[in-house]
């Protein structure tokens, strides 16, 4: 109820910053259910983003003229998602003899090798828009979509690496209790890993001011190879063969 209230403050767009409330159009977000969830969680995101920003400014002054507060929440952010992440491998492993077996399901061997490569693409992909995220954008001038600031980076990793921390768990859970709908939750989980992914790809082509093009082209690039293998391998293919 506490992030309910949240978001609904968040709405109230007398108290967002100026800069955002003044894109808003308000017939817009009247428009369809899940665009209005979409937007009210984005603004959440945008109100707590800003929130954290004043309270590390007061609280952490080492931080001060070193690194913007929200580039230290995007630190925070691939740190504990990462040790999430590696963690849930590390214990399904651990726990499940079986593991690899089990988790390529009914993927046909004739595509696997795409996995190996995908995912070795994948990650260097990840370390390479994350450094130009972390290290190559202005924090405060950040702005994408033309509508939101630096924050949505925030957004779109904490979507990816939550919803990638619960994937072989439930997974694991859904096979012990062959349940369909388990197997369901899972889908929809690669699923917002995909969908969080494009909208990286997507903010990574349009943020704006674009530093240093070099850097730019290659986070595009790594990003396109991650979007591969979260959205197209995962999602989809791995979706669609996996069965219980």
């Amino acid at each position: 109820m506490c992030i309910i209230s949240h978001i609904l403050d968040a709405c109230n767009t007398e108290r967002l910053h100026p800069e955002v409330r003044g894109d808003i159009n308000p017939q817009m977000l009247s428009e369809n259910y899940c665009i209005n969830l979409y937007y009210m969680l984005l603004l959440y995101i945008h109100n707590m983003d800003n929130r954290w920003g004043e309270f590390t400014d007061s609280v952490i002054p080492l931080a001060g003229g070193i690194m913007h507060a929200k580039k230290w929440l995007m630190v925070f952010i691939n740190i504990f998602g990462g040790i999430a992440v590696l963690g849930s491998y590390v214990h399904g492993i651990l726990t499940h003899p079986d593991a690899a077996e089990v988790l390529w399901g009914e993927v046909p061997q004739a595509i696997r090798p795409f996995y190996t490569a995908g995912m070795l693409l994948a990650a260097t992909g990840y370390f390479a828009f994350t450094y130009f995220i972390l290290f190559r954008l202005n924090a405060r001038d950040t702005r994408v979509y033309s509508r939101f600031g630096y924050g949505a980076f925030n957004a779109f990793y904490t979507a990816i690496l939550i919803a990638s921390a619960l994937w072989m768990p439930l997974t694991f859970l859904a096979v012990e209790h062959s349940s369909p709908a388990l197997l369901w939750v899972v889908r929809i989980i690669l699923a917002i890993v995909g969908l969080a992914s494009l909208g990286l790809l997507f903010a990574l082509v349009t943020v704006k001011p674009r530093q240093l093009i070099w850097a730019s082209r290659l986070a595009i690039v790594g990003c396109v190879f991650f979007c591969i293998q979260t959205a197209i391998l995962d999602a989809i293919i791995w979706g669609s063969f996996f069965r219980l």
